[in-house]
């Protein structure tokens, strides 16, 4: 049986889990259409992987969507 302190620790961790504020997001190039999978937090600046065209952005948040399009939001 876990003790009492590592039982609240477990907790803290699922409910840290549970309620995360960022996602996943699958998105797609402006310039050539390749899509990619990208963190919505990211931060530094990622590239599409086909074109080189640069997608986001930092910005201390949420990334800033620059190339590309949302096509749709992951879990």
């Amino acid at each position: 049986m876990l003790r009492v302190r590592e039982q609240r620790n477990l907790n803290w961790l699922t409910s840290e889990v549970i309620f995360m504020a960022s996602n996943f997001l699958k998105v797609s190039c402006r310039d050539c259409g390749a899509e990619v999978v990208i963190f919505s937090r990211a931060t530094s600046v990622v590239s599409c992987s086909v074109c080189g065209a640069t997608l986001t952005a930092p910005s201390g948040g949420k990334a800033d969507l620059i190339g590309c399009n949302v096509v749709e939001a992951l879990e």
